[in-house]
């Protein structure tokens, strides 16, 4: 409920495997402010939540070298399940990520200029058929929302 923003598009992996995006570009005013960076997995086993708490900061850092995508392909898409996640409750939603998501093994992205690009979804192995989402909160006074 509440005050999630997305921050990547939702998009469709096919095959098994890692996918990794390497940078995720977030609104400039949470620079400075701690936050959950949450990634849902919509698979035939119902709905996975991977979250980390996360310090929003200026700048970008290097891409982890375990951040490798497999042999999959990831398509933009839409998920109702997911789409509830974020607007449910009078949550903001946003899809203004310039990114092009191509899954294969050597995909390539871009992310919108920004002053706290540097949170990263890392590996997620979701395997065949799975919708992601990618959303966060900034949280007040170390308090966390989850969904």
């Amino acid at each position: 409920s509440g005050n999630w923003t997305q921050v990547f598009p939702i998009v469709l992996q096919t095959g098994l495997g890692n996918f990794c995006e390497p940078q995720i570009a977030v609104p400039a005013e949470y620079a400075g402010k701690k936050g959950v960076l949450g990634v849902v997995a919509h698979s035939p086993d119902g709905l996975l939540y991977s979250c980390a708490a996360v310090n929003f900061v200026t700048g970008t850092a290097a891409t982890n070298a375990d951040c490798k995508n497999a042999s999959i392909t990831v398509d933009f898409s839409s998920d109702p399940s997911l789409t509830a996640l974020v607007n449910g409750g009078g949550a903001s939603s946003s899809t203004s990520p310039s990114a092009s998501a191509s899954g294969s093994a050597a995909a390539s992205s871009s992310s919108t200029p920004n002053a706290a690009p540097g949170a990263s979804a890392g590996l997620l192995g979701a395997g065949a058929g799975a919708s992601l989402l990618v959303s966060l909160v900034a949280a007040v006074g170390g308090a966390a929302l989850f969904f």
